[in-house]
């Protein structure tokens, strides 16, 4: 029928034909469509056959398409269309009933004969509009309606006019004209004289343009105005509420969500959205109640489902959160559940099912959620060490991005990708745009509390553009959010001093009892403070693995935690009273800020693995004299533990955990050139990861180079992107490439029994290397750093003071740095002296003694509460 209409028009068009001898060209040619339809049905029934008139006809039509006999019908009417082929009534009926049964394009055909035939008829215009919106095509919907409100204005039907405008309206919904619709419209609404002032319907539309246009405060007070028209209507009272919570009005919405809840009990989506809003203010308990009531009046309401996996997930809720979404996103998934069970399967560091989630919500609507390339992205790097896919994944959420907000969070992830795989010129110039116009606007776009902190404090540790007080400026204020996240703090009582001075608890907060430098550290430090009877060790751990067992045994109490909440976390710790909880993790990956912000202790203290203010996070910082010299404290929130003079605030329990392997370290008889090195030539060494390395130090590792021809530079494969950049940006420098030599990551013991091949190992001054530092040194190598404004720039300078070896290798300027590594390569006797001191000082110094170390800890501690007790909120100073 199709081919056969298209084809007479197609005649006409080429025929020139107009007026009378057009139309009776297309009737002829309806004809022969009917005939070819009704022929495919079956034939015609007998009664239409017998019909004479069109009356008789209609009548016939009309009986079938009562009693549900639709196919019928539709063949009556299309026979009354053929007989009569210049009656605008049976192209309209035979048109009108093919619309209801949705055959729309061939409706729009017999519709157009009929406008032809009576081009005033408001009616007949009006329909055809229908079919062609219903057939998506809008433009020429939109152009008949329009043509059939004029005519309704100029027959002064008040009536027709309203139903038209309103149809306008929906179209221009429909085909995502919003702003259109506004100029068009919003003048006759917003006034009370205004032509659709009083009409619902349009005003309601307007609304729904302006809430698609963020256009939040307009469009709440458009559904306010609507739902003055219409008091009972509880879809205008919910989308108010919507566009107020969106707007930030949350008191509004609440009320406005509440008064839709009252006005239709079955609205399940009202009942999740005041979850939503009471979630936004604060009352976590409420909104729980508020997602549970939704799912109990709707199981498939997605979206309760949804925020309440999230609230739970949120507060640490881990296996009650998977009890919610896994089941409902097998029956009706969405994208923003399925990330949401990505986070939840990356929280129990299930990387691989995270994957497949993330993977399946961007199946589902590729277009929509940046967050979810973000996930997947940071999974594939961290889980992997996909960098590509990562990278690509991050792009994609940049250009997705539909808000400031979103596009920095996404160029603060292509930053961090970036620095992991040395990428220092980032492409596109989209993405390097972003990253720039994103840390310009750190202190200033994201000091409210609605706006998304974009970058990590961690990460801003290693990015040298940034200023001690935007490194301060984000850490406070991600403790801000993390704090208004859990709600009131627990607030245990301090223990009596008697008490105290007797034996400390100790609660050391954790993801690091695992096999790595940072717990080998931490195992003979617990032996120790358990073994002199000071304290209680009590480790609480976010994390477990097979060398957790160690830690077991180590510690007086060992409490796994990792699959609790947030607050029964807090209460877990609270209820061994501990008098100071350690805060081993800040703000670095793993971490669980919101436990420390809940208070389980009366004092909290960050100690060792993050370098860095918490911002008020805890209440102390263990640092020491080097590490953060008075006039260098400004960008600190919190209050400093300072250890004494010659001690270092790092815990290097090299002697204790790793002495068997530093004495073959000076015994082995491993060559240079069986790990890869030359023999003969002066290695300079970096063992950092690739984040801490950035293009300025590069550039300055190879003037060095340059100056010293007869040196290589000796580097560790982290991933081969890096290492490959490495050598191009070698080769940018005239370096020849195989002067930077890469060996594999290698095992603990291997490692530091290799790194006695190094001749002077090189500090990434922007962030330091701290426990590869201290490996350097136990295994004599000394270390060349330049001490910044910062304290994670300061550790290395920390570590060789407390060796007393800084006289040799702490120098002030960069160009300091690049002489003195010169003059190392070209002065033997200068470098045996740097050598022979760390050799020496690793064992005469209090560096490396764990027994040392623990006895200022555990004075320090006491110090700090016994000034506690006096409410003292100052410095704590160590002599």
């Amino acid at each position: 029928v199709r081919f056969v209409m298209n084809a007479g028009s197609s005649v006409q068009q080429r025929a020139g034909l107009r007026g009378p001898m057009a139309l009776a060209t297309l009737s002829l040619l309806c004809v022969v469509a009917v005939a070819s339809s009704t022929a495919s049905v079956g034939g015609l029934p007998s009664d239409c056959e017998k019909a004479q008139t069109l009356d008789e006809l209609t009548r016939v039509a009309n009986s079938y398409y009562v009693r549900g006999d639709s196919e019928r019908a539709v063949s009556c009417f299309r026979l009354a269309a053929q007989r009569f082929p210049l009656d605008a009534r049976a192209q309209h009926n035979a048109g009108g009933v093919l619309m209801s049964k949705g055959y729309n394009l061939e409706a729009i055909l017999f519709l157009r004969n009929a406008v032809r035939l009576e081009s005033r008829s408001i009616q007949y215009r009006n329909v055809l509009a229908q079919a062609l919106s219903r057939a998506q095509k809008y433009n020429k919907a939109i152009k008949q309606y329009r043509r059939a409100l004029r005519l309704a204005e100029e027959a002064r039907n008040a009536e027709m006019r309203a139903a038209i405008a309103g149809r306008i309206v929906d179209t221009l919904l429909a085909s995502g004209k919003h702003q259109l619709l506004l100029q068009e419209f919003e003048p006759h609404v917003v006034k009370a004289s205004g032509a659709y002032a009083k009409d619902a319907h349009i005003v309601s539309g307007v609304a729904a343009a302006a809430g698609e246009l963020a256009q939040f405060p307009r469009c709440a007070a458009l559904y306010e105005q609507a739902m003055d028209l219409h008091p009972k209507n509880a879809e205008y009272a919910y989308y108010a509420g919507i566009c107020h919570k969106n707007a930030g009005t949350l008191k509004s919405a609440r009320k406005l969500l509440k008064r839709a809840h009252r006005l239709d009990p079955g609205m399940s989506l009202a009942v999740a959205d005041l979850g939503a809003v009471y979630e936004r203010l604060g009352d976590a308990k409420k909104a729980e109640q508020w997602y549970r009531k939704a799912l109990q009046m709707d199981k498939s309401c997605t979206k309760a489902a949804n925020h309440l996996g999230a609230l739970l997930m949120r507060v640490g809720e881990i296996k009650e959160a998977l009890a919610v979404l896994e089941p409902s996103s097998a029956v009706s998934p969405t994208p923003e559940m399925l990330n949401n069970l990505g986070n939840l399967y990356r929280s129990y560091q299930d990387h691989e099912k995270a994957i497949e989630a993330y993977s399946k919500a961007i199946a589902l609507d590729p277009r929509r959620y940046s967050q979810t390339y973000i996930n997947r992205g940071d999974t594939l790097a961290t889980a992997r060490g996909d960098h590509a896919s990562a990278r690509q994944d991050f792009i994609t959420a940049l250009n997705l991005a539909t808000s400031t907000s979103d596009r920095h969070i996404a160029a603060a992830y292509i930053a961090r990708n970036a620095a992991e795989c040395a990428e220092w010129e980032i492409s596109p110039p989209s993405a390097s745009a972003a990253i720039e116009d994103m840390l310009q606007k750190l202190t200033g776009l994201y000091a409210t509390r609605e706006q998304d902190i974009p970058l990590q404090p961690f990460h801003a540790l290693s990015m040298r553009s940034l200023s001690p007080h935007v490194v301060r400026h984000l850490a406070t204020e991600h403790a801000r959010h993390v704090r208004l996240s859990v709600g009131a703090p627990l607030q245990p009582l301090m223990r009596g001093r008697e008490k105290i001075q007797q034996k400390l608890r100790v609660a050391f907060l954790s993801a690091d009892w695992v096999d790595s430098d940072i717990a080998r550290d931490y195992l003979p430090f617990f032996g120790k403070l358990v073994e002199t009877g000071s304290c209680d060790v009590l480790c609480f751990s976010m994390r477990t693995e097979t060398f957790t067992a160690h830690f077991q045994q180590a510690c007086t109490e060992f409490v796994d935690i990792s699959g609790m909440s947030h607050k029964a976390a807090a209460k877990r710790i609270a209820s061994y009273g501990a008098d100071v909880l350690i805060d081993l993790q800040g703000f670095t990956r793993l971490s669980r800020p919101e436990i420390v912000a809940l208070r389980p202790a009366p004092i909290s203290i960050g100690f060792k693995g993050y370098p860095s203010t918490t911002g008020k996070l805890n209440d102390l910082l263990i640092s020491d004299r080097v590490a953060t010299p008075p006039e260098k404290q400004g960008y600190l929130a919190e209050k400093l533990l300072v250890f004494p003079d010659r001690m270092s605030y790092h815990l290097n329990a090299k002697q204790e955990s790793y002495d068997q392997y530093a004495l073959r370290a000076f015994h082995a008889n491993e060559s240079r050139t069986s790990i890869g090195l030359p023999e003969g030539k002066f290695v300079y060494a970096s063992f950092n990861q690739p984040y801490k390395i950035d293009k300025y130090v590069f550039k300055v590792w190879m003037k060095i180079l340059q100056r010293v021809p007869n040196s290589v530079l000796w580097l560790l494969n982290f991933n081969d992107e890096a290492t490959n950049r490495f050598r191009e940006a070698a080769r940018a420098s005239d370096i020849d490439a195989d002067r930077i030599v890469v060996t594999p990551l290698l095992p603990k013991a291997t490692h530091l029994r290799l790194k006695k091949h190094a001749d002077l190992l090189l500090d990434t001054p922007a962030y330091n290397a701290h426990s590869t530092a201290a490996d350097a040194l136990w295994s004599g190598v000394p270390a060349l750093t330049a001490p910044q404004e910062i304290m994670s720039g300061r550790v290395c300078s920390s570590l060789l003071a407390a060796l007393q070896c800084e006289k040799h290798t702490v120098v002030q300027s960069t160009e300091e740095y690049i002489d003195k590594a010169v003059a190392f390569a070209q002065n033997s006797t200068l470098l045996a002296e740097a050598r022979s001191c760390v050799h020496e000082q690793r064992r005469a110094s209090r560096l490396f003694s764990v027994s040392d170390f623990a006895d200022v800890f555990v004075r320090g501690l006491r110090a700090s509460i016994e000034l506690a007790h006096l409410q003292f909120r100052g410095h704590v100073v160590l002599a």
